[in-house]
């Protein structure tokens, strides 16, 4: 018995060391080592707003339009979009990168401002233009949905009255830089 006793006590501290093992392990990698994960020649914002996650940005130009745009890559980003921020700040926006070239629909579920939808081909062209779209006036009312004409790979979101302003018209070039660490910028003309 006392081989049982002594055998069964080596397993339970075994079994407790491999446990303190494996939640030091989990806490490093949950901690990291600070570096980032975004792709080189990309920024991060400086600070996050209305609770919102550190997202990368990109610079877009079309026409004589520049735009810092937050990214929203992942399915969560892409939902979240700019749903519950209070405003947009001037020559800002969210550049939305889809998984493929499609008719997306978008929708402005928990929007707070109105805005004006650049939707960009694969070919890094305006392939259609959305513009004033309103924000629902409160939580009973439905929110406005909209999409394309033709299929796209990008949507970029600004404040409503930016396209009018610009004076953006569909087959404008569009020139995104700071892409996935690129060395040349993604539409840049040679």
């Amino acid at each position: 018995m006392s081989f049982r006793r002594s055998h069964s006590s080596r397993l339970a501290s075994f079994a407790g060391a491999a446990l303190l093992i494996a939640i030091v392990i989990a806490l490093a990698a949950a901690c990291g080592d600070g570096s980032s994960t975004k792709p080189p020649g990309a920024t991060a914002t400086s600070q996050p707003t209305d609770g919102q996650q550190l997202l990368e940005r990109v610079s877009i130009k079309a026409g004589d339009l520049l735009i810092d745009a937050e990214t929203a890559r992942t399915i969560d980003e892409r939902a979240q979009g700019l749903s519950d921020r209070a405003s947009l700040a001037d020559s800002t926006g969210m550049l939305f990168f889809l998984d493929s070239e499609r008719i997306p629909g978008f929708h402005m579920r928990a929007m707070r401002f109105p805005l004006d939808f650049i939707w960009i081909s694969s070919d890094l062209r305006i392939a259609d233009l959305t513009e004033n779209v309103p924000f629902p006036s409160g939580p009973a009312e439905e929110p406005a949905k909209i999409q394309p004409e033709v299929p796209v790979l990008y949507v970029l979101e600004v404040n409503a009255g930016v396209i009018a302003e610009s004076g953006l018209a569909i087959g404008d070039q569009v020139v995104i830089e700071g892409v996935d660490g690129a060395a040349d910028a993604i539409g840049e003309e040679e």
